[in-house]
């Protein structure tokens, strides 16, 4: 991760529930244009995110920084790469008006892997697999365009783990399907916007229940970010409105690879008593 984005996303993360909306408005704004704040002013930036230069400086206020110059010093010192280094790559990255629109489109997707890899953390990535490797039951809820990640997750995790699930509330028993959750599990949410307000309530329902909570969303702005013991600021830009799957499909494959290699054997134990069952159904045509 990009050692200013990271100190940035830490500071966020710890002072989430406490930013007013327009707080929240430029701190997602900053941390997509972060490389900004060294060659730019707090009322320039304030002017982009559409609020104004005292709630930047409040904003920054709140987060520990001892005004918009001792900020501007924080991020130069943290920046892996020399500003125009970094100004430079994404230049080199636009995708231009002669590439056709499956070309700009797997480029854009690219980008975001790229930007996943800047903003997540190690000690957090590891933080989740801990929580999903120890978990007694695993529920995950994503719903809308979030539903290919959380089926993905769901689906492959029980695969090697034999103990997870993917809430559906249409189906009508979202109440039974969490009643049982308790402190020994893991509850996975994945919401972009539009955020669905059953994917909010599962998380406020573990997290009262004392489970452990993994979010998977784009931003502080999101209300599920505050829902999180561990949260994942994931980009999803895309050429059509709806918003890219990538990212967070790429990402659920990573966690579950993770989980895996770690668990060995149990995931030996899981894989052959499936293969059993599907040997007694027939379940596959060869």
């Amino acid at each position: 991760m990009n050692k200013a984005k990271e100190a940035f996303s830490r500071r966020l993360k710890e002072k989430c529930n406490e930013l007013t909306p327009a707080q929240r408005r430029i701190a997602d704004y900053l941390l997509e244009h972060l490389e900004e704040v060294v060659y730019t002013s707090a009322a320039q930036l304030g002017a982009q995110a559409g609020v104004s230069e005292s709630t930047v400086i409040r904003l920054l206020t709140r987060l520990g920084y001892d005004g918009f110059a001792a900020f501007q010093k924080a991020v130069q010192k943290d920046l892996t790469l020399p500003i125009t280094l970094e100004r430079l790559n994404q230049t080199v990255n636009h995708v231009g008006a002669e590439t056709t629109v499956w070309e700009k489109s797997l480029a854009m997707d690219m980008d975001n892997l790229t930007g996943v890899l800047a903003q997540v953390s190690s000690s957090d990535f590891e933080r989740a697999v801990r929580y999903l490797t120890m978990a007694r039951q695993i529920y995950v809820i994503g719903l809308r365009s979030s539903y290919a990640a959380a089926y993905f997750l769901a689906f492959t995790l029980n695969a090697v783990r034999g103990n997870a699930r993917c809430l559906i509330p249409g189906a009508g028993d979202l109440a039974e399907a969490i009643r049982a959750i308790g402190p020994e599990d893991a509850v996975v949410g994945i919401a972009f916007p539009r955020y669905t307000r059953d994917t909010v309530r599962v998380l406020q329902f573990a997290r009262g229940r004392g489970a452990h909570t993994i979010v998977l969303t784009d931003g502080v702005s999101s209300p599920l970010a505050p829902l999180g013991d561990v949260v994942f600021f994931l980009p999803n830009a895309s050429l059509h409105p709806i918003g890219s799957a990538v990212p967070s499909v790429a990402f659920a494959n990573a966690l579950v690879s993770a989980v895996a290699l770690i668990q060995k054997k149990e995931v030996v134990d899981v894989l052959t008593a499936t293969e059993e069952v599907f040997d007694v159904l027939g379940t596959f045509a060869r």
